[in-house]
């Protein structure tokens, strides 16, 4: 806050000197008194003997700043003075206002006795009162009293004469008015009187009553009577319309200058609404003064006070080269101020400014309500978007109008001393308006927690706990006069409602309370409770005390129901205390007791989004409410508005009260019975009202975790520039503003580390982010996760016994759902079983290997090779133990596998698996993993245990049969909520800690069922051959444990395929291994067709030349026919030539070989002697029989796969490529 001091100073001269300075809003006098003697050099000011004054009012040590009459603007005197002449004149009954000429707005009041004189100014004191005006041409003017009546008397002469009200004296340029006190109410319109037609029976009774009299005793003369009244009424009612019209065209009261001084004046001892004095602008909101600039400056400071009006509404920026033309200004606003923006009122002088093209550009950019006064010294300097200008001439002020018209207007003029006097009572009204009707003006704009009665230095905490106390009393801020206020949440409360709208310093003060009380309590007297539902943000910095329980954020619902289910548990607990120690308070139990639970404080940031995100908050913490002053527990509760987020019966039990700046009166109405706190000025947040039960307000300055104030108390105000600067203070180390939570937060956990533990308020807090087998608490079945009880304030086991049905986890990408299948596995190999896994990712599989050290891991299928899963599913079932389950398959993504094998054997794939969970399987253990999609929640019903993981959309966890209370974002990998047989629990899974170091993988144990996935191409090792002594030839890799299958050719073997399948390849195969085993190879070809590619060791002959080569060789010899058909129809005769008992080799395609019925193909098909390629094709699969639907794989078709069939068996087998080479 900005005012003066006048005080003596030597150094600067004889007599009384000024000092403009700025102190802080709620400083006393009595602390204010150094500073003052510091910044002005008047050593007198730091005594108490001299009496600080404004105007003629002595202010005691106890005055504040801020508190009139010391607010802005004022002069804070060394010694009682006068009030000033405006204030007197508008007390007076008359008083005389220069309402037009050169000096215009001066006023002073008719004295009652002895006599006003009105003139220049003179070297001596006239006799009486002066009213100085500094008009040359003005004759000296005495005015007196009469009784009612003012005479007036201009000159030397000898003769007075009335002075009404209503005709204004012109002498020369200088117009004077005489107004009384009902007469400058400025801008106010009086009601008129009502005329004859609101009263006609006063007039209407007496004409009728004389009509009658007249008729009835014949006396025409009686009806001149009848007319009297009428004729006296309207000669009245003709008077007062005169006079009000004579005062409407000669009374400038309500336009003129001296009419804005008086409602100043006004202003500072009523509340009256701001007045301006509307000037002739363009529509565009400009204004040009033109002329001479002696002439011209004192108008344009009238229009500018004029704009400015009674309360300085208007933004005021002044870009001029002339800085000191304009000081008076530095009242309004800072020398520096920038061009305004936006659409509020505010007006810009332009007086030689430096930049006219930034202010022609500013002009062009903002409303008319953003006016621009300029200063020219001809009509030709104006710019022409400016189109309305005063010339001020010597003896004349002429208007030209924005519509063309010109018109002489009354000089409305203004001196330096006169505007500064004007301009500094406008901010002192401007600061009654504020502030001084919410009767919070003495209070600080700042104030700091370090300062504060009651909290401790850093250095001091462990101390203040020490101190024995029994309420539970938290220093807020600071209040009217300095002092420190208080709030005791026990004796006070029990319970606290904190508004304010945005921006107010709802999180600040909350901020400020947990400090302030962790920095008083210790923590085994004292536990907090943040439930934060601004995003964490509000109260964050706090969130660290070693006092806080827990800090819930809007983040997780989930986990703000948690914490309301802790609660209920916690006054359960807090019931039996009471109960067992025959206590009906917790007043009553001893706090040197280790049992006997601390202060519970439940702070609650934003009330009103969290009983909208937590239905069931709002009846949690109704009940706390009531049952909270005995229990020793109490709310803290901040909303922006509390009209539909505070209910009646939680309303009724909390007492204390805090309004911050709130936007509508209703809003403070509801919180504190009165609209004080929608009055509260935007610029000053922790600005706030306290209202303690049926106490009157109390307001409060909200401190800030800071150490020191940024700024002395007091010091030297800016000057509007360094012109006449004569005076600065000695420099001195000002503190600087500290923000001191670090280190209280640093001395709170340094204090908490020294005190015992206790174990009055055994909390439980939220789930970890990763719990361990160790972890879990022992019981029956596969350890999973550890569940989180709020209501038992205890941790629970999730345990799977597969004897109770399969186990599904769900959950999206990176929610721990292939974690949660491999925690299962281990629990499961660590128990002795075998582990078949499908579907698990290469570094899941991996770490499954790791942990096996007895070598129970199986299979490792993935979920798009149906045929694998399907026999291993088939091999499941018929090998099932029912007395003993000691075999998990592990899923990862069922929802895929189920596609997968719903493409294989029409579907019957589905329903192996299916099998599982139906119980058909009762040997083996299902625990499937799936995202939460269709073909998962078809069958999530049939799954006896479910872990439902975070999804992707909160909404799935409804779909998943996750209950309400418990549904919401999930955000921490492994946090699932278990739906049992009994309810539903949230747990986080076990993560898997890392494997033994050094430990052996053991090899699977004998018999136990394998599969392996067949790869889609097997190349022929070098140097493998046929059996030794027989002709069993190796095709490939094949079988449930994908090893090397051979067959024995002896007998002929058939190898059938559609064109392109790799029939050839077979018998390249064959032949190389052969010939490596020293078996003699024959190939037939047709000699007469195109060549074929010689193989090596093999033998080419021609259909002519089979039977003989064959006989002649030594030893087992087999023959090789490739495309079988093809010859048989080029060579017809063909079969007849074939020895019966050799071994035969030959290829066909699958038509031929299911459509043969005689020769060698029928023979080899009937005895089931072949090898099926691509059983994708109709004719191979009818040769594969039954089985063909369960040995391909739906999703690709490797070439080379095919079907080896040996009587009743069939092997699916991966040939291998090629061996001639």
């Amino acid at each position: 806050m900005r005012f003066t001091l006048v005080h003596p100073d030597p150094s600067r001269g004889d007599g009384l000197v000024p000092t403009d300075v700025e102190a802080d809003v709620g400083v006393a006098l009595s602390v204010l008194r150094p500073g003052l003697a510091r910044v002005s050099g008047y050593a007198g000011w730091a005594s108490a003997g001299v009496r600080a004054a404004v105007g003629d009012a002595v202010l005691d040590e106890h005055h504040v700043v801020g508190q009139p009459p010391l607010v802005d603007g004022c002069v804070l005197r060394a010694r009682p003075g006068s009030r000033p002449d405006a204030d007197l004149a508008v007390r007076a009954d008359w008083h005389v206002a220069v309402v037009a000429g050169p000096d215009s707005g001066g006023l002073a009041a008719v004295p009652s006795d002895g006599h006003l004189t009105v003139g220049p100014p003179a070297r001596g004191h006239p006799r009486g009162l002066a009213l100085a005006v500094r008009d040359t041409g003005l004759p000296r003017v005495q005015i007196t009293r009469d009784g009612d009546r003012v005479r007036v008397r201009v000159g030397h002469g000898v003769r007075w004469r009335r002075w009404r009200p209503h005709r204004p004296l012109r002498l020369g340029t200088t117009t004077l008015a005489l107004r009384g006190a009902a007469d400058d109410a400025a801008q106010e319109v009086q009601p008129s009187d009502p005329g004859l037609a609101s009263r006609p029976a006063t007039w209407l009774a007496p004409l009728l009553g004389s009509v009658a009299l007249a008729v009835a005793l014949r006396q025409p003369l009686l009806l001149l009577a009848g007319l009297a009244v009428p004729l006296v009424a309207l000669g009245t009612a003709g008077v007062a319309r005169r006079r009000r019209r004579l005062r409407l065209r000669d009374d400038s009261s309500v336009r003129d200058l001296a009419a804005l001084v008086a409602a100043t004046a006004r202003a500072a001892v009523t509340t009256i609404e701001p007045v301006v004095l509307d000037q002739p602008w363009d529509p565009g909101g400009c204004l040009a003064v033109v002329g001479p600039r002696v002439l011209a400056l004192p108008v344009a400071r009238a229009a500018v006070l004029g704009t400015l009006g009674t309360h300085l509404t208007a933004a005021l920026a002044v870009r001029t080269r002339r800085p000191d033309d304009w000081s008076w200004c530095v009242w309004a606003t800072e020398p520096d101020a920038p061009l305004p923006l936006g659409p509020g009122e505010a007006l810009v002088v332009a007086d030689d400014p430096p930049d006219p093209a930034a202010l022609a550009r500013w002009r062009s950019s903002t409303p008319a309500s953003q006016r621009l006064l300029l200063l020219a010294d001809s009509p030709a300097a104006v710019p022409a978007w400016c189109r309305a200008r005063l010339e001020v001439r010597p003896r004349s002020v002429r208007l030209h109008g924005a519509d063309g018209r010109v018109r002489d207007v009354p000089r409305q003029a203004v001196g330096t001393e006169r505007a500064l006097e004007q301009v500094r009572a406008a901010a002192a009204a401007r600061a009654m308006a504020v502030s001084g009707a919410a009767g919070d003006a003495a209070l600080p704009l700042r104030a700091s927690l370090a300062s504060l009665d009651g909290i401790p230095a850093p250095d001091r905490v462990a101390t203040a706990w020490a101190t024995p106390r029994t309420g539970l009393v938290v220093a807020l801020g600071v209040g009217a006069g300095g002092r420190t206020v208080s709030v005791d949440l026990v004796a006070d409360g029990p319970h606290a409602l904190v508004a304010g709208t945005t921006g107010a310093g709802k999180s600040e003060l909350l901020t400020t309370l947990v400090l302030a009380l962790a920095l008083t309590h210790p923590p085994d007297r004292l536990a907090i409770l943040l439930v934060d539902f601004k995003g964490g943000t509000g109260l964050g910095p706090v969130a660290g005390l070693p006092h806080v329980l827990e800090h819930v954020t809007d983040l997780d619902a989930a986990h703000a129901r948690r914490v309301l289910a802790s609660l209920r548990a916690e006054l359960r607990r807090r019931e039996a205390v009471l109960a067992d120690a025959g206590a009906r308070d917790l007043l009553e139990l001893d706090p040197a007791d280790s049992t006997t639970p601390p202060r519970l404080l439940v702070v609650v940031d934003e009330l009103r989004a969290l009983t909208e995100d937590v239905p069931d908050a709002s009846a949690a913490l109704t009940r706390i409410a009531a049952q909270g002053r005995a229990l020793g527990v109490h709310l803290v509760l901040a909303t922006q508005r509390p009209a539909g987020a505070v209910g009646a019966d939680l309303r009724a039990n909390v007492a204390l009260r805090i309004a911050l700046r709130v936007t509508d009166q209703a809003d403070s109405t509801d919180v504190l019975d009165a609209p004080d706190a929608a009055r509260l000025d935007p610029a000053t947040p922790g600005r706030a009202w306290v209202r303690r039960g049926t106490r009157p307000l109390e307001p409060v300055q909200v401190a800030r975790a800071v150490a020191a104030a940024a700024a002395p108390v007091v010091r030297l105000a800016r000057a509007w520039s360094d012109v006449g600067a004569a005076w600065s203070p000695p420099a001195s180390a000002a503190p600087q503003a500290d923000d001191a939570r670090e280190a209280w937060l640093l001395a709170v956990a340094h204090a908490a580390g020294r005190r015992p533990t206790s174990d009055g308020c055994p909390w439980l807090p939220g789930l970890p982010g990763v719990v361990r087998a160790v972890d879990v608490p022992d019981g029956p079945g596969l350890a999973l996760a550890v569940s989180d009880l709020p209501e038992e304030q205890r941790r629970g086991a999730v345990r799977w016994d597969p004897a109770e049905g399969p186990l599904l986890v769900l959950g999206g990408p990176r929610s721990g759902r292939t974690t949660t299948l491999v925690t299962a596995a281990l629990e499961a190999l660590d128990h002795g079983w075998s582990v078949h896994a499908v579907g698990l990712p290469p570094a899941a599989v991996a770490r499954l290997t790791a942990g096996d050290r007895p070598g129970r891991v199986a299979s490792e299928l993935a979920t798009d090779d149906a045929r694998a899963v399907a026999r291993l599913l088939e091999l499941l079932a018929a090998g099932g133990r029912p007395a003993q389950p000691g075999v998990l398959l592990v899923v990862d993504r069922l929802d895929l596998l189920l596609d997968s094998l719903g493409r294989l054997a029409r579907g019957a794939g589905v329903d192996r698996l299916t099998a599982l969970w139906r119980g058909s399987t009762s040997g083996t253990a299902l625990a499937a993993g799936a995202d939460a999609g269709a073909a998962a929640m078809q069958h999530a019903g049939a799954f006896a245990h479910r872990l439902v993981l975070p999804l992707a959309d909160s909404a799935l966890d409804t779909l998943a049969g996750v209950p309400p209370a418990l549904a919401g974002s999930r955000t921490t990998p492994g946090r699932a909520v278990h739906l049992h047989a009994t309810g539903a629990d949230l747990c986080q899974v076990v993560l898997p800690g890392p494997p033994d170091a050094g430990a052996v993988v053991g090899a699977p144990p004998s018999g136990a069922v394998l599969v392996r996935p067949l790869p889609d191409r097997a190349e022929l090792p070098p140097g493998l051959a046929a059996g030794p002594g027989r002709l069993e030839v190796p095709l490939g890799l094949g079988g449930d444990d994908a090893d090397i299958v051979g067959v024995d050719v002896s007998h002929g073997l058939l190898v059938a395929g559609p064109p392109g399948a790799g029939r050839s390849t077979v018998l390249d195969v064959v032949a190389c291994t052969l010939v490596r085993a020293g078996v003699r190879v024959v190939r037939l070809v047709d000699t007469t067709g195109l060549p074929v590619p010689a193989l090596t060791g093999v033998q080419d002959v021609g259909p002519a030349d089979v039977a003989e080569a064959c006989r002649a060789g030594r030893g087992e010899t087999v023959l090789l026919v490739d495309d079988l058909d093809d010859l048989q129809r080029a060579h017809p005769g063909l079969d007849e030539l074939l020895p019966l008992t050799l071994s035969l080799v030959a290829s066909v395609t699958s038509s031929s070989a299911a459509q043969a019925f005689r020769g060698p193909v029928a023979t080899l098909v009937r005895r089931r002697r072949m090898l099926v390629l691509d059983a994708h094709d109709h004719a191979s699969a009818e040769l594969v029989g039954p089985r063909a639907a369960w040995c391909v794989d739906p999703s690709r078709r490797p070439p080379g796969r095919g079907v080896l069939v040996a009587g009743r068996d069939t092997v699916v087998v991966q040939v291998y490529a090629g061996g001639s080479g």
